[in-house]
């Protein structure tokens, strides 16, 4: 009761300012307009100023009303960071436990300064046990500080001095953090830098490695292990070693994920390290161990998210390269009918559609078909910025095959003028040579007249290296929904087996 007290006296003196929030009662008829701002937003999807002024105010962008209501719904938006609910499932343990911490400290401090000082001590006692657990060593040496300071007001001598001791240790765990970070965001920055900065970088990623590691064996620290794990798992990536990916993974959810506290101590998401294994598999074309893996995992993403959203993606491209096509249709109309999809960036609701595209062709089914425009899809002229030059290299490649399938010479020379302009002037070599050397195959069907000897013959060498080159991670860069070598064969089938090819007058027959 001392501690109410003492809380209630604090109050009474200081008292407090009005904290503004969002309103969300919606039993009340009054809403203010700041309110009626942030439903709009929500319920309308809007993104500029612009749409917003005109929407709520039916005003341009300089309406009083609309600049008032937007300050002070960005005031309550900030208010509402104190009370954010880290108890939902997607945070980690990790992360409540951090969030918990600056909450604690920045309690102690007050209650410091107010001449509370036993309720301060109480508080940063436990404040250190909550933050050794997932080693927030900042909030470590700041409680000890502060501990030290409130011990020697107080004349307690042998607690001072018991603090001042841990004190010298936990400033140099803090300079052991502070020097790993360094080793890991100098060797990150220059891996995000560019493609030549971080082939640069690989010779000294595998010694920075090393001095983090031997770090986080001086100080035991899981904090710093984690921090090496990270960049050992960046590099894999980069080198295309996705067995030694895969063991770092496996290695990762037996030493923390299956222990009691392991969640609490380790600031790592066991989605996003399952999504990497789930990769792993993938490149590896190990393609029913991934598909059996991501089975075993599939409760642990929660429906909606983010990652939810990634791992779906990863299994339909999976399903896909397997030939389970019917799984793929399962996984495309889980996307589709969740409730957020529509909500997702434009270009992400793109690559569906691309997907679906796809998977009508080698899975044409009527609840595959449904709703969607297909003629659309087959016409449309692209418009893709270059940035996203794979998704029109994937759209074009997958019309290929439909025209030549129903033998439209028309849509076919068409869709190969549209790769030859994006193989010229979009495309890099050296980070889209497997959609150069497709194109390139592509181009030698009318080259050659659809004579399908001649066409297998000359396209060996492009073949082989479709074969030998390894499908880039990047979804963005060259979006192989089904693999470029194969749906070459798709190709090379339609000519050997359909009449239209094999009959040699077809050969001259001019477009319509």
């Amino acid at each position: 009761m001392e501690d109410i007290l003492k809380l209630i006296e604090i109050k009474r003196q200081r008292g407090h300012r009005s904290i503004q929030l969002l309103n969300q009662n919606f039993r009340k008829n009054e809403i203010s307009k700041d309110n009626l701002l942030f439903e709009s937003i929500i319920e309308n999807g809007l993104k500029t100023d612009e749409e917003a002024a005109l929407t709520v105010f039916n005003a341009d962008i300089n309406n009083r009303n609309y600049r008032n209501a937007k300050s002070k719904l960005r005031h309550k938006l900030f208010n509402h960071l104190y009370f954010l609910d880290y108890d939902k499932k997607e945070y980690t343990h990790y992360k409540k436990y951090e969030y918990e911490s600056y909450h604690e400290l920045h309690q102690a401090r007050i209650l410091m300064i107010e001449g509370a000082t036993d309720l301060a001590t109480k508080k940063l006692l436990y404040l250190l046990k909550l933050a050794k657990v997932c080693e927030v060593i900042d909030i470590v040496c700041q409680a000890l500080v502060w501990l030290k300071e409130i011990y020697a007001m107080q004349g307690k001598l042998s607690l001072y001095n018991e603090v001042g001791l841990a004190s010298g240790y936990y400033l140099k765990f803090q300079e052991a953090i502070r020097e790993s970070e360094e080793l890991y965001f100098s060797e990150l920055v220059q891996i995000n830098k560019s493609f030549s900065a971080q082939i640069r970088a690989l010779n000294q990623i595998p010694g920075s490695i090393e001095q983090i590691r031997e770090k986080s064996v001086e100080f035991n620290s899981t904090r710093i292990e984690i921090l090496a794990l990270k960049l050992e798992l960046l590099y894999n990536k980069i080198i295309n070693n996705f067995s030694r990916l895969n063991e770092l993974c496996h290695q990762i959810e037996d030493w923390y994920f299956h222990r009691n506290d392991g969640e609490i101590r380790v600031d790592l998401d066991c989605n996003k390290i399952f999504l990497i294994r789930l990769e792993a598999y993938y490149n590896l074309k190990e393609y029913e161990e991934g598909m059996k893996f991501a089975n075993q995992k599939e409760n642990t993403f929660i429906l909606g998210t983010d990652l939810w959203y990634d791992f779906y993606e990863l299994r339909f491209i999976m399903a896909m390269h397997n030939d389970k096509f019917k799984l793929a249709a399962k996984y495309l109309r889980s996307t589709k009918t969740d409730k957020r999809f529509n909500s997702l960036h434009e270009m992400d609701r793109e690559r569906w559609k691309i997907y679906r595209g796809y998977l009508i062709y080698f899975n044409d089914e009527k609840l595959v078909r449904w709703g969607f425009n297909f003629n659309h899809f087959l016409n449309y002229k692209l418009n893709y910025s270059k940035e996203y030059a794979g998704y029109s290299i994937a759209v074009l490649a997958i019309r290929f095959l439909y025209f030549l399938r129903d033998n439209d010479l028309k849509g076919l020379n068409l869709t190969l003028n549209e790769l030859d302009i994006y193989n010229s002037s979009h495309l890099d070599k050296r980070s889209n040579y497997r959609n150069s050397v497709f194109i390139r195959l592509l181009n030698l069907v009318p080259e050659i007249d659809f004579n399908y000897e001649s066409i297998l013959k000359k396209g060996e060498i492009y073949f082989e290296k479709l074969k030998n080159a390894q499908i880039p991670q990047d979804k963005y860069a060259e979006l192989e929904v089904y693999p470029f070598n194969r749906l070459w064969n798709e190709v090379l089938h339609i000519l050997k087996t359909d009449k239209h090819y094999v009959h040699y007058k077809f050969y001259h027959l001019s477009p319509a």
